[in-house]
């Protein structure tokens, strides 16, 4: 009736005039909790987007392909790297290099700030990367891109990925946030239409492999990724279903066994 309808107004602004209270104190403006509302507001509607796109994925007759993000279509770690350069004046040029020279404490901390300082949302994109997807959704392919960024603890990743992707006008699907995604693939998809997938890490490769994907590693010549060497790539040979490409070109011009 009126009477629990008015009280429940009343608590209900009560309870909003708290929360807005512990947003002041703390020092966020009113344009940051409008951002983040927005922006919140984006990722839980992705998220049920995402639920319905794998669904339809999985009884659609398409082929699908996975691909990942960092270091096959974004500039990560490039852009860490000179992130990192600018704090430290430095002038590294790998992530092994780095790793190597900076004090782990001090490397936490870098990759915390950038993490939280929105960067993800200004990354660069792979050369021929935007072409690649474009191609791919040309070919009537399922496209699904998969990350192990860790949305879960700095939330803002999400929407900083999302955001990026929507910047750059890149085509997919639907995105799965997974911090074991090679897992989640032979789990999910095991002999559910999986095309091929692009990695650029050579252990997540094998591990595909192992599983009876068809897998495209991106050499990225140790600027990307520690784990890829001359050597690794040579002991490829004996992976059939891996092909080591250094330009997107080359999926479209050769066929895995």
């Amino acid at each position: 009736d009126e009477d629990i309808r008015d009280n429940f107004l009343e608590e209900g602004v009560d309870v909003l005039k708290y929360l807005l209270g512990t947003f002041i104190i703390n020092g966020f403006t009113a344009e940051e909790i409008y951002e983040k509302f927005i922006d919140k507001s984006r990722v839980v509607e992705a998220k049920f987007k995402q639920e319905k796109a794998i669904e339809e994925i999985k009884n659609n007759d398409k082929e699908t392909v996975f691909i990942d993000i960092d270091g096959v279509l974004a500039t990560w770690p490039i852009d860490y790297i000179n992130f990192v350069n600018t704090k430290l004046n430095k002038n590294y040029t790998t992530l092994p290099d780095l790793k190597k020279d900076v004090d782990k404490k001090l490397q936490y901390e870098l990759k915390n700030e950038y993490r939280l300082n929105g960067s993800k949302r200004n990354l660069g994109v792979i050369e021929g990367a935007k072409e690649f997807l474009k191609q791919l959704k040309q070919s009537d392919l399922n496209i699904v891109l998969l990350t192990a960024r860790p949305y879960k603890k700095y939330f803002r990743i999400y929407s900083d990925t999302l955001e990026w992707l929507l910047k750059h006008e890149l085509k997919y699907d639907c995105i799965i946030f997974d911090e074991e995604k090679e897992k989640y693939i032979i789990n999910k998809f095991y002999n559910n239409g999986v095309k091929f997938i692009v990695e650029d890490q050579i252990d997540n490769a094998k591990k595909l492999a192992d599983n009876g994907f068809k897998v495209y590693l991106r050499f990225n010549k140790g600027l990307y990724t520690d784990d890829i060497k001359q050597e690794d790539v040579e002991a490829m040979v004996k992976y059939t279903t891996i092909k080591v490409i250094k330009d997107y070109r080359e999926i479209f011009e050769c066929q895995l066994v």
